[in-house]
């Protein structure tokens, strides 16, 4: 809650409290009830007042991830099978296309009995967990294939 907005209402409270104070020494009902029916109102401000900054506060944040999903859709490019970013990839294509998640994909190790592959520009597969379907094959070395994307656009 704004620091000003909290400190603006104690003080009315305040002021409202005195007046009371004042009333009682008075004793004229019309003006006690007067002066708790503008309490009650200031009390109904005050929660209004939380309840907007608690929605202010909720929006501004799902403003912040609607801005980091959009530059994410903007960033991502398909390339040979799989999603890539400027610095990253590969990523699942149908992670990406069903539910815009960003899914690395892995790399797929060789049968038992095979060779593992060590040179970058070795080709191997690459899958994602969750679509064990989803193949993509790409080399070792996933650095010079981003440099390579990279400077195609």
């Amino acid at each position: 809650m704004d620091p000003t907005g909290i400190t603006a209402i104690a003080s009315l409270l305040g002021s409202l409290k005195s007046l009371v104070g004042m009333a009682k020494d008075v004793n004229h009902a019309e003006f006690n009830g007067k002066i708790i029916e503008i309490q009650q109102k200031v009390l109904d401000i005050q929660s209004k007042y939380a309840e907007l900054q608690e929605e202010n506060l909720s929006l501004k944040q799902s403003n912040a991830d609607l801005t980091a999903r959009l530059k994410r859709r903007e960033e991502m490019r398909y390339a040979n099978g799989a999603y890539w970013t400027k610095d990253a990839g590969p990523f699942c294509q149908h992670c990406w296309e069903s539910e815009q998640k960003v899914v690395r994909l892995s790399r797929v190790a060789p049968r038992a009995g095979g060779e593992y592959k060590t040179s970058p520009t070795d080709i191997v597969n690459y899958t994602c967990l969750f679509h064990p379907q989803t193949r993509a094959a790409l080399p070792i070395g996933i650095s010079d294939f981003i440099k390579k994307l990279n400077s195609q656009t």
